[in-house]
């Protein structure tokens, strides 16, 4: 099924990638402000500029649809553009942390880069080599 095919694409993507999920997530927050200034200046008639202005307002700030004037139809759409700001802040956190998580895990592990001057390196170190080490 393409729907399939497409679900794995996006898959190889996001796990090839590391700016394949915020770019993603980035499409995802401009398309809802999009549909969301759509939708609110369908509700009040209102310009385009203002409607994406207050669009983005309800995304980001979860207590801007209630000043909302224009009715119910324009309290609904800034009530489902702040839930949608939720969610997407909540999968900016979590990706967020994710990356973060990773670079933390590499670090432990001492995948990271060592630039070091005037030192020697043991490798195979035992009890037996601390008398030539003393010295």
């Amino acid at each position: 099924r393409l729907q399939d095919v497409i679900t794995y694409r996006v898959e190889q993507w996001w796990a090839a990638s590391p700016r394949a999920i915020p770019l993603t997530l980035l499409a995802t927050s401009c398309t809802a402000v999009l549909c969301g200034s759509w939708a609110f200046q369908a509700a009040t008639d209102c310009r385009w500029e203002e409607a994406i202005f207050t669009s983005w307002l309800f995304v980001a700030d979860p207590a801007a649809h209630a000043s909302v004037e224009g009715g119910t139809a324009a309290t609904m759409v800034g009530w489902v553009m702040t839930c949608l700001g939720l969610v997407i802040f909540g999968f900016i956190v979590s990706v967020t942390q994710d990356m973060m998580s990773s670079k933390v895990e590499s670090l432990r592990f001492g995948n990271s880069r060592i630039i070091e001057h005037h030192h020697t390196v043991v490798l195979g170190y035992s009890e037996a080599l601390r008398p030539l080490i003393s010295q």
